[in-house]
């Protein structure tokens, strides 16, 4: 097999969140990971409602609903209202079809109940999975090896691992590059380097080392990057509240991580008090 070295430059402000929706753009199974039919098409991810919002992955499923899956690799305090956000704009988009939302924690914390909000007066409910809630079989039995390197990242299981990787061998080395590129990201994602097993290690290395947090040619550029998104947070939370001026971005962009985490939950605190609260009242 061909060793394929990929290099991401020190400049790079790719996140594992990229990578994600490079590889969920090409994978047709991962609905029935949640019970739900098969992908029928993907569409766009990019989806505005009074804000300009982008879904990790937008796709029309075989019986006609519009399912939103959203992969969760860090902590974000504003991810209900972001949602309830993404089902209003899917709504104006996809206006006679149902929408479904479904959030996956890969950050190894416990998922909690379904979350229920109301918009327009009406419920918008959307669950939260960790990868324990997902049934992966489809992922490792499809032919398509995106769907068996997505089921990669979702559990370290070593035998599956091993599978994976035997079936990378196979692939021309036009294809091997890339599929080879985002195995390794998403097994390390999960499980440190040393503790892959042999088999899969011999076919990574050379090929890709990369820890965004921890590596100290990407550390700069994953830390600038997280900075970023977390500003990108904030000040959206704050428009929500009321205008925002230059003042307030200049001041936002100086604050430092721990500083902008804890403004962000303070804010996504304000803007639920804001939510408007679900009517229990029978109806007539």
């Amino acid at each position: 097999m061909a060793k394929a070295t990929i290099t991401i430059p020190p400049s790079s402000k790719l996140t594992l969140d990229d990578f994600l929706r490079e590889l969920t753009a090409q994978c047709r199974e991962l609905p029935r990971m949640v019970g739900l039919p098969p992908i029928a098409e993907h569409l766009a991810t990019e989806i505005t409602y009074t804000v300009r919002l982008r879904g990790d992955l937008v796709v029309r499923l075989v019986d006609d609903r519009v399912w939103n899956a959203e992969w969760q690799t860090s902590h974000k305090a504003e991810l209900g209202r972001r949602l309830v956000d993404t089902h209003t704009g899917l709504e104006e988009i996809h206006k006679s079809r149902v929408i479904v939302q479904h959030v996956v924690r890969l950050d190894d914390v416990s998922a909690p109940a379904p979350v229920i909000a109301m918009v327009a007066g009406h419920p918008v409910s959307f669950e939260v999975l960790t990868p324990a809630d997902l049934d992966l079989e489809p992922l490792f039995a499809s032919d398509n090896v995106n769907d068996r390197i997505m089921a990669c990242l979702l559990t370290p299981e070593p035998r599956r691992l091993i599978a994976v990787a035997e079936g990378l061998r196979k692939l021309p080395d036009e294809d091997q590059a890339r599929a080879l590129k985002l195995f390794t990201l998403m097994t390390q994602f999960r499980m440190d380097r040393e503790s892959l097993p042999q088999e899969v290690l011999e076919m990574v290395t050379d090929v890709i080392e990369i820890d965004y947090e921890r590596n100290p040619v990407t550390r700069r550029s994953w830390q600038e990057g997280r900075h970023q998104e977390m500003v990108r947070s904030v000040l959206r939370l704050l428009s929500l509240l009321g205008p925002v001026d230059d003042d307030d971005r200049t001041r936002i962009a100086g604050m430092g991580g721990d500083d902008l985490e804890r403004y962000e939950g303070e804010l996504f605190e304000k803007v639920a008090d804001r939510l408007p609260a679900e009517d229990s009242t029978p109806a007539p």
